[in-house]
């Protein structure tokens, strides 16, 4: 006899008291934990530099243009959405987006969980776990958020709908299989779950108490037709428009090792206090208990194990990277962790409970308790911080003129170059005079600026290449390991370190791109607060930190090796930041 979950009754309406309440509270936590995205709007790295200038001056929705290898559907239709309105609202419309559609996120994989992991831990787990805060209130990494819904509407059995609803969930799986590289690895793993079942059904087999047999059954095939075109288009854009070169992998076990053993615990729990051993014995406890438990119910160590290999193969793609160790860091590249370390959570309560209702709420208490002593001993990652307030009015009324313009974001030392032509300035504002006619640009002038890279004579002549220490965390946003793809339209950004050891942090400096077409640098500001680099060197080294904005369109194309420089002469000094980058048209 098999067991199974109640299912939500099909007739309950669509929108309801407790539903809307819910939405609130879940729409409250998270407008809280994304800060000042509503009270002081501002853009946030892609949300710029990709969907806003991408889209600005473009009425057709750029929804099909790939971004870093994939296509991001949601995030470009809230961008051409945005291009209607006053540009001066821009970060505004994008935050409050992010904000809904992560809270909608969050509510349609409690509703749909409801019957296998109790509300309760499943809302707890997304509010709760630490996170840098780059995924809250941005649009660039909703994306995050909207696979917990893809998996759930796909991995859990079908429910009736009724009306509207019979279209919309799934469009709603192929908006979301559109946004994001996700639904490819999802297919996959749908597709090993189907293997699966047709494998128990024919030994007559089932670990799962009769739902591995049950779940080709089971499924909302519509759903899945909308998953696998969304993949498929996924898997084209992804082999067509490759976002770096591949690397060579090191052995599963090491891999496995490195990820649930030494990666995992840092961003799941804000540190590791157990050795890597131990996390892997933790891990394989868990899974063995959920696979060979028949006092848990089994539909729901299914879906909570299918769950768990969509994240578990998320989490291999940082860890795929040639260099591991900037992953070390909590606050770097956490966002490749975020699936796998609420999931936990659902496997921890899971793991805890069994078919009685008293099992039931001893692991509600159990888990409850232990997700409130992380978050306690997390307080500082539970919200985003606060953005920097770059005037984005003023930079607003700007692209209402004809020219090129240079917008600084967030997070500090990112930055766009926006080209305005005179027909595309738009709406600057609601209220906006009208703008005064342009004024001729000035002329160039031959001195390095912030945020342009000028070809060296040259190259490189710095004789001293090892008293300074560096390292550079990131290009353009993405973890500074092996070869970073940027294009010359968009500019680029650096975010790093550098001293020389017993002096204080490096005033002035210079990035130098290093290659077979030549050499070009440009200025680096320095003094940026390194509080990781202060405890790991001396507290001299508190402000170690450098970052660039770059406009690299003057550079050719081709790949570059870079360097930090005191200057460009002998009597300079030099060191390797360990790092390239390709430009591309």
């Amino acid at each position: 006899m098999i067991n199974q979950p109640a299912m939500p009754n099909s007739r309950t309406s669509l929108i309801s008291g407790e539903r809307v309440a819910f939405f609130l509270v879940i729409l409250l936590a998270m407008a809280y934990k994304s800060n000042d995205a509503l009270s002081n709007p501002q853009f946030w790295a892609e949300d710029a530099t990709v969907f806003f200038k991408e889209q600005f001056g473009t009425s057709l929705p750029q929804v099909f243009t790939p971004y870093a290898g994939y296509l991001h559907f949601i995030p470009r239709l809230v961008a051409w959405f945005a291009s209607w309105l006053p540009v001066v609202k821009a970060p505004l419309i994008y935050n409050a987006s992010a904000i809904l559609l992560t809270t909608a996120a969050i509510v349609v994989t409690c509703r749909r969980m409801r019957p296998f992991v109790p509300v309760w831990i499943v809302a707890l787990s997304f509010l709760a776990v630490p996170t840098s805060g780059e995924i809250l209130g941005t649009i660039t990494n909703a994306q995050w958020f909207l696979q917990f819904p893809l998996a759930a509407l796909c991995l859990t059995p079908y429910q009736p709908a009724r009306g509207w609803m019979v279209w919309l969930r799934p469009l709603t799986v192929l908006a979301i299989s559109l946004t994001g590289p996700f639904s490819v690895v999802l297919a996959l793993v749908i597709a090993g779950l189907l293997s699966a079942s047709y494998v128990a059904r024919t030994t007559k087999r089932d670990p799962f108490n009769g739902a591995l047999g049950n779940f080709a059954a089971t499924r909302d095939w519509t759903a899945l037709a909308a998953l696998c075109v969304g993949a498929i288009v996924q898997a084209a854009v992804v082999v067509t428009h490759p976002a770096g070169e591949a690397v060579e992998h090191q052995n599963l076990l090491i891999l496995l090792k490195i990820t649930f053993g030494e990666l995992v615990p840092i961003h799941a729990f804000g540190g590791s206090f157990l050795s890597p051993t131990l996390w892997l014995l933790m891990f394989a406890v868990i899974v063995g208990t959920l696979t060979f438990s028949n006092k848990i119910e089994g539909r729901s160590r299914l879906i909570v194990l299918g769950f768990f290999a969509f994240a578990a193969a998320e989490t291999f793609a940082p860890v795929r990277l040639r260099d591991f160790s900037p992953l070390y860091q909590f606050l770097l590249a956490d966002r490749y962790f975020y699936l796998i370390k609420v999931v936990l959570w659902w496997m921890v309560w899971l793991s805890l409970s069994s078919v009685t209702r008293r099992s039931r709420l001893n692991a509600t208490i159990a888990t409850t308790a232990l997700l409130c002593m992380v978050a306690v001993t997390n307080q500082q990652y539970l919200r985003r911080p606060t953005f920097v307030e770059f005037d984005w009015r003023h930079h607003a009324s700007l692209l209402g003129t004809p020219g090129s313009h240079t917008v600084p974001l967030n997070p500090q030392g990112w930055g766009v170059i926006i080209d305005s032509k005179a027909s595309e300035g738009g709406v600057t504002d609601a209220a906006a005079t009208p703008a005064a006619p342009p004024t001729p640009a000035p002329a160039p002038t031959p001195a390095i600026t912030d945020n342009q890279a000028q070809k060296l004579d040259g190259d490189l002549k710095a004789a001293d290449r090892d008293t300074i220490k560096c390292r550079l965390d990131l290009a353009s946003g993405s973890p500074a390991t092996g070869s970073v793809v940027v294009h010359r339209r968009e500019g680029a950004s650096f975010e790093g370190w550098a001293f020389e050891p017993g002096q204080a942090a490096l005033a002035d400096a210079q990035l130098v791109f290093q290659g077979t077409a030549g050499s070009y640098l440009a200025k680096v500001k320095g003094g940026a607060a390194r509080p990781d680099v202060a405890s790991a060197f001396g507290p001299e080294q508190a402000n170690a930190g450098f970052t660039t904005v770059v406009d690299i369109s003057s550079v050719a194309a081709g790949e570059y090796a870079l360097w930090l420089a005191t200057g460009t002469g002998e009597a300079d000094k030099a060191c390797d930041l360990q790092s390239s980058i390709r430009i591309e048209d």
